[in-house]
């Protein structure tokens, strides 16, 4: 799952409680162009991308969720991965805490 801010994510998180799979429903928000920073939802896709640094966590019900900064190397196409201008962008990653 990638979001244009990081406030997205959590914002994600906090109000689409179990619905974790589907985020970005509409045809439009499934192209790789579409992740913009003015976009008001995340999306899921296929990509390749370069971890960074954790922003902040955010609590829902019993899970822990780490938002992180990402940087988008290439995206997923059915012929392959496919290089893209890096883009920076964030994601959410369920924290195990019972080895935190």
């Amino acid at each position: 799952m990638i979001c244009g801010t990081a406030e997205q994510a959590k914002n994600f998180v906090a109000h689409h409680q179990d619905d974790f799979a589907s985020p970005g429903s509409d045809a439009e928000s499934n192209n790789a162009g579409a992740l913009g920073k003015d976009k008001d939802e995340c999306l899921v896709a296929g990509i390749a991308y370069i971890p960074g640094k954790e922003l902040d966590r955010v609590r829902h019900k019993d899970v822990t969720y780490a938002v992180h900064e990402i940087l988008i190397v290439a995206v997923a196409t059915p012929f392959g991965l496919q290089k893209i201008k890096p883009d920076l962008a964030y994601t959410i990653v369920k924290v195990d805490e019972e080895s935190a």
